[in-house]
């Protein structure tokens, strides 16, 4: 089955960030997450297309 979402160090390893960045750009709403509890998600559909929208402001 495949993952639906990622965790905010999953999320940070797979673009070569630290968890405290991670961290940040999540408190600042930058990157869109899901709250369970305690658990912060980030739903793999979204987070791919933050970084999409990010190298497309770069380019």
């Amino acid at each position: 089955m495949e993952k639906l979402t990622y965790s905010v160090t999953e999320a940070a390893e797979l673009i070569g960030i630290g968890k405290s960045l991670m961290y940040e750009l999540v408190r600042e709403n930058k990157i869109p997450v899901v709250r369970m509890g305690k658990r912060i998600l980030i739903p793999k559909i979204r987070f791919e297309n933050f970084i999409n929208e990010e190298l497309n402001k770069t380019i």
